[in-house]
This record gives structure tokens, C-alpha cells and sequence, in this order.
């Protein structure tokens, strides 16, 4: 699978569909970009590797009915474009099936406009994406790639990176940098089983605290050396385009290549800028995916846009993809 296979098509009849271009150049905006450098970064990873990332980011954001393995299927609720463009590329490497794409627009809830991606795998596949037991982890904890690729996904899904600027003192309020990793997740053992080999393995210390919001706990590393040590972990197996730059910040100004406070400020201001940016434009492709009821199906990097009632009605998805239009 390689980047330059990434592509943008529509059905048919949308054509004609009022609105259908603005939707095209923000589908493209959004999601060309994003796909074509996960692409091209998972392109050197072996299958193992793929296999650990995959396990990392189903235990967090994933959904798999851990009571019901007879339904083979791994789904996807976020409202980040970084979220499901790791979801996308993983699994279009993991299964050759469509991974179809709905759109939403919630009325309660903490963020109104949610992606749902859905995927069918196979049942070796969908076995190793299971286990959430620390020791049924060994074999990817005791090797060193699989492990860095394993806490990647972890944290592409679950996790938060947070270069964040703050200001000290009282008279004169001194600007400062604290950059801050934290991986969410209700499984306490997990983290601190994760805390644990951080710790005595890389020299990376955290803290396992109770989240703030129902059974959650954080694995929270806020040092600025231990957020370097952990960033230059996993920056090569990260997929989160939405993280992976303020990873890349904080490892620039750690390695001396910004040589200000003043300076870095600016490079995060104008990263968040960017990125609000893209995500206003993300709130209104859902709006018009869910005001035309269409939602997307892609496979190996060809994205398709189509009308929900022909994705009803059609039981071969590849047939379905087959008469969309590239733009």
C-alpha cells in the first residue's frame, strides 16, 4: 500500500447533488493529506509491527464486543480527524474489506459532531486485538519495537501530547514550556503495568492517577526530559496527524533547534491555529454529510462518497466502490 494510491471519488448520481463540491474539496482537504502521510509512514513496518500499533489504539479508542467474538468487527467512535485517519490506515493494511464511514451530529453530549468507522476482520485478526491483560501483553512488551509501536497506538488513540506555554511568578510572570504526555483508559493495570516498564527500562517516570470523570485513570508524564525520552520512543510509529506535530515541536526545542521561548511560543500558537482551522472545516463536512445523508467507504486508500440508501442496497460494497467517479 502506498501513499500515491490515495484517492477521492464519488457516486454517480451526486453529480448533480446541490452542495457536492464543496463537499469534494473539503473531503479532499481534510483526508487526502492526512491518508497519503500515515500511508507512507506504515509502508516500512512489518506485520508485526501493524499488529502491535492496531492492538494499542483498539485498547483505547476501539470498540470490540469482547462478549460476542462471533461479530468480527472493530469499530470507531472519535470526533478528531487524526483519530480515524490512524483508524483507516491500520486497518486498510490489517483487511482488504471496506471500511465504511457515518457521520453524526449528537444533541448531548461533550462534542456534537462524532465519525463512526466500522471494519470487518478476520477472526485470527480480531483475536489478536483482544487481550488488555498485562500478561497476556508479554510477548509485545519484551520486544522493543513491538513495544514502541504498541504504546504509538496506545496513545494515537488514547493518549494526549500538550506542548503547553505557561507563565510563572508574580510581579514579573516568567514564560515557561511544560510539555505533557497522559494516556486515559479504565484498565488501571495497563497503566500502571505501562508506568512500570517506562520506568525501569527507558528511565521515563509518570503517575497513575484517578481521571476525574467515572472509572478512568490517567498515566500521566509531565518532566520535560521523560516527555523527550517518550516522544523520541514513538515519533517513528505515531500516525496521529494531529498529535505527531507537537510531538515534533517538543523534540526540536529539547534537541536546541528552537532556540527560544519566544519563539517556540509562536510555532504552538500557529499550530493551534491550524489545527482549529481544520477542524471547523471537518464540523462542516459532517453537517453536510449528515444534511444529504451520505456517508464514505473506503478500501486501500480509495476513498468513496456515497448516498446512504444505495449503501443499504447494495450487498457488494466492492461493486459499489467500482462505479464511484474519481475528482
Amino acid at each position: 500500500m502506498h501513499g500515491d494510491r490515495v484517492s477521492l471519488g464519488i457516486y454517480p448520481t451526486l453529480k448533480e447533488l446541490e452542495g457536492i463540491d464543496e463537499i469534494i474539496r473539503l473531503a479532499r482537504r481534510l483526508f487526502i493529506p492526512s491518508l497519503t502521510w500515515a500511508f507512507n509512514r506504515v509502508a516500512s513496518w512489518d506485520h508485526d509491527e501493524k499488529y502491535a500499533w492496531a492492538l494499542g489504539f483498539s485498547i483505547g479508542d476501539a470498540s470490540i464486543d469482547r462478549r460476542n467474538l462471533a461479530i468480527k468487527r472493530v469499530d470507531l467512535e472519535t470526533s478528531r480527524l487524526g483519530t480515524i485517519t490512524g483508524f483507516l490506515t491500520i486497518f486498510s493494511e490489517l483487511t482488504c474489506a471496506p471500511i465504511v464511514i457515518r457521520f453524526y451530529l449528537r444533541e448531548h453530549g461533550f462534542s456534537r459532531y462524532k465519525l463512526r468507522a466500522c471494519v470487518k476482520v478476520d477472526y485470527e485478526t480480531l483475536k489478536k486485538l483482544v487481550p488488555n491483560k498485562p500478561w497476556e501483553l508479554e510477548n509485545i512488551f519484551d520486544d522493543e519495537k513491538l513495544f514502541r509501536s504498541f504504546l504509538a497506538g496506545l496513545i494515537d488513540s488514547d493518549g494526549s501530547i500538550q506542548p503547553y506555554m505557561k507563565r510563572r511568578g508574580r510581579r514579573r510572570r516568567r514564560l515557561y514550556f511544560e510539555p505533557e504526555v497522559c494516556i486515559t483508559d479504565n484498565n488501571v493495570m495497563l497503566l500502571h503495568a505501562l508506568r512500570d516498564v517506562l520506568n525501569t527500562r527507558y528511565g521515563i517516570h509518570g503517575n497513575v492517577v484517578y481521571g476525574f470523570s467515572g472509572n478512568l485513570y490517567r498515566l500521566r508524564i509531565n518532566s520535560k526530559d521523560d516527555v523527550y525520552k517518550l516522544i523520541s520512543l514513538i515519533s517513528g510509529y505515531m500516525l496521529n496527524i494531529e498529535r505527531f506535530p507537537k510531538a515534533k515541536i517538543i523534540e526540536c526545542y529539547m534537541k536546541g533547534f528552537i532556540d527560544s521561548i519566544n519563539k517556540l511560543k509562536t510555532i504552538i500558537e500557529s499550530l493551534n491555529h491550524a489545527q482549529n482551522e481544520n477542524k471547523k472545516k471537518l464540523h462542516k463536512l459532517i453537517e453536510l454529510m449528515v444534511r444529504n445523508k451520505l456517508i464514505m467507504l473506503t478500501i486501500e486508500g480509495k476513498i468513496a462518497i456515497i448516498p446512504e440508501i444505495k449503501y443499504m442496497r447494495f450487498t457488494n460494497l466492492y461493486n459499489l466502490l467500482e462505479r464511484c467517479i474519481i475528482e
